[in-house]
């Protein structure tokens, strides 16, 4: 999967509904990681469960809790990037 913005460094998961790498965000080379859905043209209500797990994991300010930096779409697919 080709992510603009982020190359892609290794798969770390494959689910039934989502896919977690490991990349570094070209802008300044910070490493990060990217949850994606790995549905294409997701479900409204699959949209909005993704939403909500990202505001939920962007809430949590605790020490050892990995940070959310943001939300985007790629190539029709919901990206959060941690």
């Amino acid at each position: 999967m080709l992510i603009p913005g982020y190359q892609i460094i290794q798969e770390l998961y494959v689910g039934d509904d989502s896919i977690v790498y490991r990349a570094q965000r070209e802008a300044d080379q910070r490493p990060v990681v990217l949850k994606a859905l790995k549905q294409p043209y997701p479900s409204p209500e699959r949209i909005a469960w993704f939403k909500r797990e990202y505001e939920i994991t962007r809430g949590l300010n605790l020490p050892g809790v990995v940070e959310a930096y943001g939300l985007e779409t790629s190539q029709d697919r919901w990206v959060m990037v941690l």
